[in-house]
């Protein structure tokens, strides 16, 4: 995440700051934002992150993740449940739930 170690000598480190914008099964997740909370019993990410799928945008929402495995793991729970609504719902009363604006491209 975002405080990255030192590289051995002869590699390279890649930082990526935010906002970044990744394909998630065919739906764009924007990290838009990461804050790192120091706890007692470890470190988490607070992640702020928008989902934009089939022109639904949802609202912006937080995560809270202990790594980046984690934040793949739960950035695909995401988009499965706003592709399941979307199927359930339909586009319309998707877009009406998750405040999303429509987009125009």
């Amino acid at each position: 995440m975002p405080s990255a170690p030192s590289a051995p000598p002869g590699q390279s480190k890649i930082v990526q700051i935010p906002p970044i914008t990744v394909m998630v099964d065919d739906c764009l997740a924007h990290i838009l934002e990461v804050a790192q909370l120091d706890f007692p019993w470890g470190t988490e990410y607070a992640v702020s992150v928008m989902v934009e799928c089939k022109g639904i945008r949802s609202r912006v929402f937080n995560l809270s993740v202990r790594n980046e495995k984690e934040l793949k793991a739960k950035l695909i729970a995401e988009v499965t449940k706003f592709k399941l609504m979307r199927l359930v719902l339909g586009d319309e009363t998707t877009r009406d739930v998750v405040g999303g604006v429509p987009l125009v491209r």
